[in-house]
C-alpha cells in the first residue's frame, strides 16, 4: 500500500487519486424515463430558494435546473 502511494506520488504528484474506474452508463431512453417520473410534481417539489439550483453544461450551454426534493423512498414512489 505504501509503495503505491509512493509511485503514484512520484508519477503524478502529491495529493493525486488514482484512475477512476470505468464502469457501464445508462441507455439514454432508460435516463429520460426516470427523469420523466422524477420531475412529476406528484412525486419531487421544487426547492424554492435561489440558492437550491444547480448549473450544469448541455450542448456547450450553460443551464440553470432547480433543485427538487422527492417526497417519499424508492418503494413508495415506485407503487
Amino acid at each position: 500500500m505504501a509503495t503505491q502511494a509512493k509511485r503514484l506520488a512520484i508519477e503524478k504528484g502529491i495529493l493525486s487519486t488514482p484512475n477512476p474506474k470505468v464502469g457501464r452508463g445508462f441507455e439514454p431512453d432508460t435516463v429520460e424515463s426516470v427523469k420523466k417520473i422524477f420531475y412529476k410534481d406528484k412525486i419531487s417539489r421544487v426547492m424554492p430558494v435561489k440558492e437550491d439550483c444547480v448549473t450544469n453544461l448541455q450542448n456547450g450551454e450553460k443551464m440553470k435546473t432547480q433543485n427538487r426534493f422527492v417526497l417519499g423512498n424508492l418503494r413508495e414512489v415506485y407503487q
